[in-house]
């Protein structure tokens, strides 16, 4: 039953042409193009079905290729940035490792202890000559320790 139903199903399609007079075929053909209905018919029966395809195509591959760029803008971004903070902590652990050193020094070495005593502290020993050295303004900034 099948069949029979498929066989007229063609025969009895309605014709989607629209009909026109031999008489005054160029006003019935304006008055059509001027609707917005005809100029979408004309417009999509002029148009070959491999442009839209192409347009398809067309706009899948500009986003393809704008998301690879963007991705590739931000990695090498992410890279600039990971070579930056690499290059700031290798400087800061030489900047540790000196300080490292000099406190090693100054609490290891009596030369070094007893100059910072003497120039921070403004320490002398007990047989050493302290010469106060007043500034101009009368305040005391200094002073000169001689030894005997």
């Amino acid at each position: 039953m099948n069949r029979v139903s498929n066989t007229y199903r063609f025969s009895v399609r309605p014709i989607n042409r629209m009909a026109i007079p031999q008489l005054g075929g160029a006003s019935v053909l304006r008055t059509h193009a001027t609707t917005f209905d005809g100029i979408a018919r004309g417009a999509i029966a002029f148009v070959p079905s491999w442009i839209y395809l192409g347009m398809i195509l067309l706009a899948a591959s500009a986003i393809c290729v704008t998301v690879n760029l963007r991705g590739r803008t931000q990695a090498n971004s992410a890279a600039r940035q990971l070579h930056q903070v690499s290059s700031d902590i290798d400087a800061m652990r030489k900047s540790n490792m000196q300080l490292e050193l000099e406190v090693r020094q100054i609490t290891t070495e009596p030369a070094i202890i007893e100059s910072a005593a003497r120039a921070r502290l403004g320490m002398v020993r007990p047989n050493d000559i302290v010469v106060p050295i007043r500034s101009q303004s009368g305040t005391n900034l200094a002073s000169l320790s001689f030894v005997r």
